[in-house]
């Protein structure tokens, strides 16, 4: 990788992500920590970042020589995000890349993914063009198709099906013939087919983290309530039973199945009062994934007498409404926002190594974010009256 190259990652990593470490980004890239250091020494000498131990920072807006010194740097980066789209002989009419994005839905759980990969776009230089599958695998691959003949230089997608590795889909990426990035599902079991790299949550150390709360809490026995039909419930399902058994926790009838509701119709409560008759004069504690569904359960239990928390924990799983329930619901929230930030990053990386050309000199990558546990109301100590 040449010297601007690597200038232009060092920038694009701290537009994105605030700061750049040494050893960090000399190991991803396959660079000597020397090499880096006289990277960010010679961006600091321009006054485009401040160095710090290990790495470095954005420059203070007052930094560089003068005003004229920040305008030159933002040409440059602006020239260098041109550049990109030319060699590829894409991008848009003033030259920037363009990254196409699909997406099962624009309302629950996407928002912030969309609007992180928005930021990081806008950051480095690069236009977002978002497409909606409706989870439709025959609409998401319509999308793909119009967005790689609209000659995008990127594409970041979340494929409607939770498995995808032997489907139709599957072939569209891999033939795209541009870098893709999949975002949310596993490329565990897929082809070393086409450009792919891939960035997702890591949802079973999300549930190892809520039963690790509740058992922290005092709490003998943790239930799972879960949609084994949703693209995320097997590795939720997958980190309970780890965290239970490490634990030592009561297993017997711990998984508890939630039906999809068709749409119009009112959930079904037969799921909730299972739930709500094992629970005796001791307390209970229980994971719901959806946040949808741990506001039902919470709203079947003021009806059934059952007192949240003091007889039944709750934990939500995705924190998307779980803060304005009634009782507001101590939830895992998956880190959606820095997902879309880390997707586009990855693709615009890709694109500067050198599009689906460069896998040979720069390895495919597949990261996975911990989420974070929100704690609230509906999860306090055992001893708390």
């Amino acid at each position: 990788m040449i010297a601007d190259q690597r200038k232009e990652l060092i920038l694009r990593e701290l537009r994105a992500r605030g700061s750049v470490s040494v050893s960090d980004f000399a190991q991803r890239h396959d660079v000597a920590r020397i090499t880096v250091r006289r990277d960010l020494a010679a961006l600091a000498d321009e006054g485009l970042l401040a160095r710090t131990h290990g790495g470095a920072v954005p420059a203070p807006a007052s930094a560089g020589r003068d005003g004229q010194d920040r305008k030159g740097a933002q040409a440059r980066r602006s020239r260098s995000a041109a550049d990109v789209a030319a060699r590829s002989g894409r991008g848009g009419s003033r030259g920037q890349p363009i990254v196409g994005m699909i997406v099962p839905s624009a309302s629950y759980y996407y928002p912030l993914m969309i609007k992180g990969a928005e930021e990081a776009a806008s950051r480095m230089g690069a236009r977002l063009v978002l497409g909606i599958s409706n989870y439709s695998p025959v609409e998401e691959r319509r999308q793909v198709d119009r967005l790689v003949a609209n000659r995008v230089d990127g594409l970041l997608i979340t494929p409607s099906e939770a498995d995808f590795s032997e489907g139709r889909t599957l072939e569209v990426l891999a033939g795209a013939k541009v870098p893709v990035v999949v975002m949310e599902r596993s490329l565990d079991e897929a082809p070393p087919l086409g450009c792919l790299e891939g960035v997702r949550t890591d949802h079973a150390a999300g549930a190892e983290l809520a039963v690790a709360h509740l058992a922290g809490l005092g709490h003998g026995r943790v239930l799972l309530a879960v949609r084994s039909s949703t693209p995320t419930s097997r590795w939720i399902a997958q980190g309970y039973a780890r965290a239970v058994a490490r634990r030592g926790l009561e297993p017997g009838g711990s998984v508890i199945e939630l039906p999809m509701i068709p749409a119009g119709e009112l959930p079904d409560m037969e799921p909730f009062d299972r739930l709500l008759d094992s629970v005796s004069g001791d307390s209970c504690a229980v994971i719901v994934h959806t946040d949808e569904d741990a506001a039902q359960l919470l709203r079947r239990a003021q009806e059934r007498g059952v007192e949240v928390p003091e007889q039944l924990s709750i934990v939500a799983y995705d924190d998307e409404i779980a803060a304005f329930a009634p009782v507001p619901l101590t939830a895992v929230s998956p880190p959606k926002h820095e997902l879309g930030l880390a997707a586009v990053t990855m693709c615009l990386e890709r694109l500067a190594y050198g599009g689906v050309d460069s896998t040979e000199q720069s390895p495919l990558r597949r990261l996975k974010l911990v989420p974070a546990l929100k704690i609230r109301e509906s999860t306090p100590p055992r001893n708390v009256p």
